[in-house]
């Protein structure tokens, strides 16, 4: 594996049609890997659900979610690829996609159903997604073309779903390190004499994407969750008394794995604050669709 530096992350809006994401398009020239997190229009889903909702797990029609997720696939350009929908659980259970075939496929999606809150792939022509309505929507990015799509409500953010799943990149992306740092890099003079890696060497060089999600002001929560947070993350993370912020949490681990601040792009949007384009739990008392971040490389 030749580590090369992909571009730093960048989220801008992009429409295809009446659907809109937040995508990196600077990443998908330059790796193939196409990354969304996306809006709530552009569906056929009706009422609560209005309109593009990706979540199966409501009580919209499943004719309909199917709709919507073929058309976001679609309007993306990976309209023919499979895709890999996990039951999500609130666990840090992760799949882990490193072949293409049919029954590698079939397993994945077994696996998936039984649950869980992350998506691992290593193989082009495959799609991840995951659902959310308030919780942390992330999308990680290896040189080596390698991704994860992740879900992090308030206990995935308690108990370091990032952080595993940071892990199981770095462990693949060390598993097949048999070529130099590209010494042009701005990070290869500085690890170019080293055979192998440090993990937080290789996390360094990951980008790292944060989706639309409940933010520090309205993240109202219990005293015991408040605590569980100020204990586990520092006082930085506690908005105030009875709030806490999800995004300063996930930032504090992902530093402490090596991910550099430019690193990390930050969509900086409330789904609370935003129902016009978001889904939102508490918004809506837990009447809503969900929207999704979603992943796949196009290219072999």
């Amino acid at each position: 594996m030749r580590i090369q530096e992909i571009p730093k992350p960048h989220l801008d809006v992009q429409s295809h049609g009446s659907i809109r994401v937040l995508s990196d398009e600077a990443l998908f020239q330059a790796t193939g890997i196409a990354i969304a997190f996306s809006q709530r229009h552009g569906g056929v889903s009706s009422g609560p659900y209005q309109s593009l909702n990706l979540g199966s797990h409501v009580d919209d029609d499943i004719d309909l979610v199917r709709e919507n997720r073929a058309r976001l696939l679609e309007a993306l350009g990976g309209g023919d690829l499979p895709l890999i929908v996990p039951k999500q659980v609130h666990g840090t259970d992760l799949v882990i996609v490193n072949q293409a075939g049919d029954q590698a496929l079939l397993t994945a999606s077994e696996q998936a159903a039984r649950g869980a809150d992350g998506v691992v792939v290593t193989v082009p022509q495959v799609a991840a997604m995951l659902c959310f309505a308030d919780c942390v929507p992330i999308i990680i990015v290896s040189p080596s073309r390698r991704f994860a799509v992740v879900h992090a409500g308030w206990r995935g953010v308690a108990a370091s779903i990032v952080v595993k799943a940071l892990e199981a990149l770095v462990s693949l992306d060390s598993a097949d390190q048999t070529e130099p740092i590209d010494a042009t890099s701005t990070y290869g003079p500085a690890i170019q004499e080293q055979e192998a890696l440090e993990p937080s060497v290789l996390a360094s060089t990951y980008n790292v994407y944060i989706g639309p999600y409940i933010h520090a002001e309205c993240f109202e929560c219990s005293e015991e969750v408040h605590r569980q947070f100020t204990d586990k993350f520092g006082d930085d993370c506690a908005f105030d008394s009875s709030h806490i912020d999800l995004g300063a949490a996930l930032r504090k681990d992902l530093f402490l794995c090596g991910v550099l601040p430019e690193r990390i792009a930050d969509a900086d949007i409330c789904t609370v604050c935003s129902t016009d384009d978001y889904y939102s739990f508490r918004a809506a008392d837990g009447l809503c669709g969900r929207h999704g971040a979603l992943a796949f490389r196009l290219d072999a």
